[in-house]
């Protein structure tokens, strides 16, 4: 009898057993040769290609590759731009496409990335930082140039002219002199903080980190006035200048005034010195930033 009851103990043990063999099996084989769908480039996809729905298409494949990083609907994949070669029927890993602005500084497809060198004297002073907007202003001056007098010299300056060349333009990146990132003082917008930044800052381990001043600004504009700052960074070696402005808060540049050759200033708006001439030979166009602002009202709440 007690036989019998072993044996059937074993029995009973090795059935479970072999169904849990059994169903181990069919769940490894199913995961193996189960497929799902996901999407795939339909034709051949160059780098620097913004993906558009009609450039995909969806294919069955083993569902472990959805364990890969790798896109999967057609929602996650649609208005990134390549980075490399896509190849038809096969899997999109992440790092294969990625979005605008992480590979070209800007998420609008139709702005030309250009930048250009400043002097930080010309550029607030080194303060521009990645996300401003800025106005880039055209000086276009002629050197002074010194006439002897028996008496005394006379300096003749000749502004020729002053013009916006872009409004309100959004820098999507600064850099030092030879690429490196910049660290622009102040940035927290505390005074305190500013007044205890120094030229230099001291790392963890001691060493004396050396602030990078900047000298490059990298901005998102239309074609035609990529153009045209690129032509503005050219004639800087002729003379003209490049200014850099940190752009009023919601305002447009509207207002301009025109001064004719025969306009004198008068010494409230340009003061001179004892044997100086200022002359303006050309017309000046300045242009003024109008500021638009929206009234504020204060409530006290007074309480017995």
């Amino acid at each position: 009898m007690r036989t019998r009851i072993v044996t059937l103990i074993i029995g009973l043990l090795s059935l479970a057993a072999g169904a849990f063999a059994a169903t181990y099996a069919y769940r490894q084989y199913n995961r193996l040769v189960a497929t799902a769908d996901i999407v795939v480039p339909a034709a051949p996809v160059p780098p620097y290609t913004r993906i558009t729905p009609d450039l995909l298409k969806v294919r069955q494949v083993p569902r472990p590759i959805l364990q890969e990083p790798v896109y999967q609907t057609a929602e996650q994949l649609v208005g990134k731009i390549s980075t490399v070669p896509l190849i038809p029927d096969e899997p999109v890993y992440l790092a294969y496409a990625v979005t605008l602005s992480q590979f070209r500084l800007s998420s609008d497809p139709q702005l030309e990335v250009v930048s250009f060198p400043v002097d930080p004297a010309q550029a607030v002073g080194g303060q521009v930082r990645a996300g401003s907007r800025v106005n880039i202003y055209r000086a276009a001056v002629r050197r002074p140039s010194e006439i002897p007098t028996s008496a005394t010299q006379a300096v003749s300056t000749t502004l020729s002219e002053v013009e916006v060349l872009a409004s309100y333009v959004h820098v999507v990146d600064v850099r030092g002199g030879r690429g490196e990132p910049v660290r622009v003082l102040g940035t927290t917008g505390d005074p305190t903080l500013a007044a205890a930044s120094d030229s230099s800052k001291t790392s963890s381990n001691g060493q004396s980190q050396q602030q990078v001043p900047l000298q490059i600004v990298t901005v998102a504009v239309p074609p035609e006035i990529a153009g045209k700052i690129v032509g503005l960074a050219a004639e800087q070696k002729a003379g003209v200048q490049l200014w850099v402005s940190l752009a009023p808060v919601s305002s447009t540049l509207t207002t301009t005034v025109v001064l004719s050759p025969s306009v004198s200033l008068t010494p409230e708006l340009l003061p001179t010195t004892l044997g100086t001439s200022n002359v303006l030979t050309a017309p000046v166009a300045i242009t003024t930033p109008v500021v638009t602002t929206t009234p504020v009202s204060h409530t006290i709440l007074i309480t017995p």
